[in-house]
């Protein structure tokens, strides 16, 4: 009977070292765990062999390293390859891989493919050296040219990397905020605000998605000004798009609160407040509130039967650029 690995988890401590666990579903004869720069770069001639029964190996390692793990039984079987979620950057705190998702049919979204991200103006020159070692062929940016043009994006041009401008508006005013009588519903706001990026955005999220598609154009990222919003509604449906459950696909999205900077959600908040915006209702435009993506998502399933309907339909997707992002993005 053969050992398989069933999940691999990656987390950083407070040290900055690595946390690599899982769990293993057969006879446990031990396991082999490599590592590597990219999931096709695995280091397996190196691997360290974990003794059966436990279920944790520390790697020590600086903070800026990013790293992929394979865990396989020792002996043979069937293993998984993981990394941390977060890419640890200085000045782009909430960009995220969004590989390792399990889908429906038990496939899983592949690590390293696509990336998701807030805005890249802050990146500092050690982040600019990380951010060329991710191998990363595309940008897209979703923010206005307002933003693009007040904090444009500071990454390597290494003659590869293209940026792909795909504007989103997000409802802002001339001076960056969208009507008041719009703020006061709090949370109510970021509904709206999703349902009118859904309906007016559509044809931006099918190029996105298409764009993403294109086996020459990965490893990619797409990014808006937090990382929430524009982002997180791009997220959301490309996950959906590959089969990822919708409870899954709102716990990425959510994943916004534990990343993001606590210094520009007190600046936000700080913001909204002097615009007449109660606490209260600031803290729900600023939060990623599960409730409301899982709201426009079951909208979506109930107004075009599936997320292949929106896509295929308003979004103006072609069949088998939807088919080939599911091949390029899924690993049995």
């Amino acid at each position: 009977m053969h050992s398989i690995v069933t999940d691999v988890n990656v987390e950083r401590d407070e040290l900055g070292g690595l946390v690599v666990t899982w769990t293993i579903e057969g006879p446990d004869r031990g396991v082999e765990v490599a590592s590597g720069p990219r999931p096709d770069r695995i280091d397996h001639a190196r691997a360290v062999s974990v003794a059966p029964g436990q279920r944790s190996l520390h790697v020590e390692g600086p903070a800026s390293t990013r790293s992929y793990f394979s865990v396989s039984p020792a002996g043979g079987g069937s293993g998984l390859v993981a990394a941390e979620r977060r890419v640890p950057f200085e000045g782009a705190v909430n960009f995220r891989d969004l590989g390792g998702y399990v889908t429906s049919d038990g496939r899983r979204t592949q690590w390293g493919r696509i990336f998701r991200s807030d805005a890249f103006h802050a990146l500092t020159d050690d982040d600019r050296e990380r951010f060329g070692e991710l191998g990363l062929r595309v940008i897209y940016d979703l923010r206005s040219d307002i933003e693009r043009q007040s904090q444009p994006n500071v990454v390597p041009d290494d003659g590869v990397l293209r940026s792909v401008e795909l504007v989103l508006s997000s409802g802002e005013d001339e001076h960056g905020l969208p009507p008041l009588e719009q703020l006061l519903e709090g949370p109510g706001f970021v509904l709206g605000l999703y349902r009118d990026l859904l309906s007016n955005g559509a044809p931006v999220f099918g190029a996105l998605l298409s764009g993403l598609a294109d086996a020459d154009a990965l490893p990619a990222v797409f990014h808006c000004l937090w990382g929430k919003d524009r982002t997180g509604v791009a997220a959301a449906l490309l996950l959906t798009a590959v089969g990822v459950p919708q409870a899954d696909v709102v716990d990425d999205y959510m994943l916004t609160e534990t990343f993001r900077s606590q210094h520009d959600v007190t600046a936000a908040l700080a913001r909204l407040n002097a615009a007449g915006v109660p606490p209260e209702a600031a803290a729900g435009v600023v939060a990623a509130t599960g409730w409301v993506l899982d709201a426009v998502l079951s909208e979506i399933n109930e107004r075009y039967g599936n997320i292949d309907g929106y896509l295929l339909g308003p979004a103006q997707m072609e069949q088998r650029s939807l088919d080939e992002l599911r091949r390029l993005l899924l690993t049995d």
